[in-house]
């Protein structure tokens, strides 16, 4: 697709990113900038098929979803390409400030553990609100989470939801290798798992604390990752105070039968502490403190 190729008036300006079922762009309409996703044109009808239904997954789960710390859609359609092909397109937020893997991981940048928290808080919110409408999201990684200007500040949001993206930037050239280190344990076993969102989000939250450490992993060479988890030990760090490394032992259970639930989270004191900063404080304003309030009254 050509730059500045014009689709149901948004102006195409450069690609974020693609996949086997998508291209990612960053376009303007109006002067204001978004996200668009358009569906890829697949080799026979049976992949075209396949994909469509990806993308009406993808738009059905951002309609449902729909909540502050989750990407928000501002409409989906077909739209005929010059071959009279029929494409699937979904205009998104822009998340203008980037990903958590360019700002942070790749960066090696220590965040405060007020500002880990904060981060950490808001996806939680969003993961638990998601699982009410049975919405699993089992990719989280810092790729996954966008950083989005708010009046009021910094949101972090879940960036996409069933349709995967590869980044074109050359900082994450290497994503899929180090994708894998987001994975549990079960992961080696049984693929998707339910509690598999609170471990990543547990090594994620590992990695803002110190720098961009792994908490099992020494190397950023994941190859066989998975099949030696099990042999790994929690690695303590100095950055990490004891109520924080008790938060994180129990995101990071290797026994999926015994690690904290999205729900339980909420009611852990570091994260309830943060919601009720949200709403004492008025944080992010008044609506979207309204839906905070429900989500966790």
């Amino acid at each position: 697709m050509e730059e500045h190729q014009i689709i149901n008036n948004y102006r195409v300006i450069k690609k974020l990113g693609e996949s086997k079922v998508v291209e990612v762009f960053l376009c303007i309409k109006d002067s204001q900038r978004y996200t668009l996703k358009v569906q890829k044109v697949q080799e026979d009808e049976v992949g075209m098929c396949e994909a469509s239904q990806d993308f009406i997954k993808e738009i059905s789960a951002l309609e449902k979803g729909r909540h502050p710390f989750v990407i928000d859609m501002i409409e989906s359609f077909q739209w005929e390409d010059e071959n009279h092909k029929f494409r699937w397109c979904i205009v998104l937020e822009y998340a203008d400030g980037g990903d958590l893997i360019e700002k942070y991981c790749h960066q090696k940048i220590k965040v405060l553990e007020k500002q880990a928290l904060t981060s950490i808080t808001q996806i939680i919110l969003a993961l638990e609100h998601l699982s009410k409408f049975g919405i699993k999201t089992f990719d989280v990684n810092p790729q996954s989470l966008v950083l989005v200007s708010e009046n009021l500040g910094e949101s972090v949001k879940i960036g996409n939801l069933y349709i995967k993206i590869e980044d074109q930037s050359e900082c994450c050239s290497k994503k899929s290798v180090y994708s894998s280190l987001y994975l549990a344990p079960e992961n080696l076993l049984k693929g998707d798992s339910p509690l598999q969102s609170v471990w990543s989000l547990g090594v994620i939250l590992y990695e803002l604390l110190t720098g961009g450490e792994h908490p099992y992993e020494n190397t950023s060479d994941s190859s066989n990752y998975l099949s030696r988890l099990s042999r790994l030990t929690l690695k303590s760090n100095p950055l990490i105070n004891a109520a924080l490394m008790d938060l994180l032992r129990l995101m990071l259970e290797k026994d999926a039968s015994k690690r904290i639930t999205i729900s339980e989270l909420l009611n852990q004191p570091l994260i309830a502490k943060q919601i009720d900063e949200y709403i004492t404080e008025m944080t992010f304003g008044k609506q979207i403190t309204e839906i905070i309030t429900r989500q966790t009254g």
